[in-house]
């Protein structure tokens, strides 16, 4: 018997971006290039071009959950993946309605700053993640800088692993640390919370004409999430 090819159905929730190249743009970009089936619940609208963020606006957060309903109850959706969401009322929302899908698993990219290190959030939305979202999640994924706002100090290089193994106190997740510099290399952190285990992953940096480069974080997780569904 011939095996059916399985496309898996990947939940994006996140913001729109003008340019294409990060935000749920960036996101189904990177579902379609792995092979899965990207369906998009928006929870702001972004203005920026190749310099900065101009503005964001949020949506209302009951219509941000209904997108998601809409979505879990129209396809069997194998893995879920959140972005920028902004605001605490928006994540607090979504976490009580993810609560109820919570045998799909659940990728987060805690989007606080841009590629220039703008803030994106509200300061309140940072103990709502802790609260709401993070226990629920299978992986987490922020970069450097996310990492440090959790944390609220800075990281401390010199033990990594007990640095990652904080960052997980707040549910039975796993967690990868995005684009670490230090000791002249550029490094991601892969810690496995279930065997406390730490795997490091060389990188080349960006080049320093390429800074107007945005959305890798957006398509990595995304990506992540499309095999995680397979």
């Amino acid at each position: 018997m011939e095996k059916t090819l399985h496309i898996p159905k990947i939940l994006l929730i996140g913001g729109s971006e003008p340019l294409g190249c990060a935000g749920i743009q960036a996101d189904l970009k990177a579902v379609c290039a792995c092979g899965g089936y990207g369906a998009a619940a928006l929870s702001c609208i972004v203005d920026e071009d190749t310099h900065q963020v101009k503005s964001i606006h949020p949506l209302p957060a009951q219509l941000i959950v209904e997108q998601c309903i809409s979505c879990l109850q129209s396809m069997d959706v194998d893995c879920i993946k959140t972005g920028l969401l902004y605001s605490a009322e928006t994540v607090r929302t979504i976490g009580e309605i993810l609560h109820r899908f919570n045998n799909i698993p659940l990728i987060i990219d805690p989007v606080f700053v841009g590629y220039a290190k703008t803030l994106l959030i509200t300061p309140d939305v940072i103990e709502t993640y802790q609260k709401y979202l993070f226990p629920l999640a299978a992986l987490i994924t922020p970069n450097a800088t996310e990492c440090e706002i959790l944390l609220q100090r800075s990281l401390k290089t010199d033990n990594v692993q007990s640095e990652l193994k904080e960052l997980c106190q707040w549910g039975n997740y796993s967690i990868i640390m995005k684009s670490v510099f230090m000791e002249g290399k550029v490094c991601d952190y892969f810690y496995e919370s279930k065997t406390d285990s730490l795997k490091a992953y060389s990188k080349v940096p960006i080049r320093k004409k390429d800074e107007g480069i945005r959305g890798a974080g957006d398509s990595f997780a995304s990506s992540i999430a499309t095999y995680l569904g397979k």
